[in-house]
């Protein structure tokens, strides 16, 4: 049933979200850390607030967060904290096109009581938000390959473009859009945009 099917997955999105915001401890862990919470409240690549590449999607989020919270800290802490929640969604809708229900369902479990996406969740770095930017490029990228709309092929390559304002080591999933996109334009022109 498509509705258990859905319930299931935002529940484990909500036990997700919820797990890791109990163990949400506002410090910052390392010199890039710092680095990044600084460019909260000035953003320049000369003085390495934050140091390059800048990363300026993951720092124009934390300043969303940062009108609901108190501290830049905690501002980036909490948008680590949605986002790697949210990536179950792309996650378990990826393996289900590939595999089945109960595979997207192994594959939700094992996300979410992996120690290393959950350590990384609660620290000032921008590797668990690309995460959820690249899972989700490459879900819309499956379905442009096995599909025929041309739709999830430009929303792949958008953010795909995206991902790489979050973070930069994510360069190398460029070969997935231009394996799935070959020389269609809408793949490149969402890349392009998303840039």
């Amino acid at each position: 049933n498509i509705y258990t099917y859905i319930l299931g997955v935002f529940g484990l999105v909500t036990l997700c979200f919820w797990g890791r915001l109990i163990f949400f401890a506002p410090y910052l862990e390392d010199w890039d850390g710092v680095d990044l919470a600084l460019a909260l409240r000035r953003y320049d690549l000369s003085t390495y607030q934050p140091h390059f590449p800048g990363y300026p999607v993951y720092i124009a989020l934390g300043h969303l967060a940062y009108r609901f919270v108190s501290s830049e800290t905690s501002a980036l802490i909490l948008v680590n904290i949605l986002f790697s929640s949210l990536t179950l969604l792309p996650l378990m809708a990826l393996t289900y096109s590939i595999f089945s229900v109960p595979a997207a369902f192994m594959a939700g479990l094992l996300y979410l009581t992996n120690p290393l996406c959950w350590l990384e969740s609660g620290k000032v770095l921008a590797d668990p938000t690309g995460l959820f930017f690249v899972i989700t490029a490459l879900y819309f990228l499956v379905r442009a390959h096995y599909g025929t709309s041309k739709y999830p092929l430009f929303v792949g390559g958008l953010i795909l473009g995206l991902s790489l304002g979050v973070r930069l080591d994510y360069f190398p999933f460029l070969v997935s859009l231009v394996y799935v996109s070959g020389y269609t334009l809408p793949g490149y022109a969402g890349l392009f945009i998303g840039v």
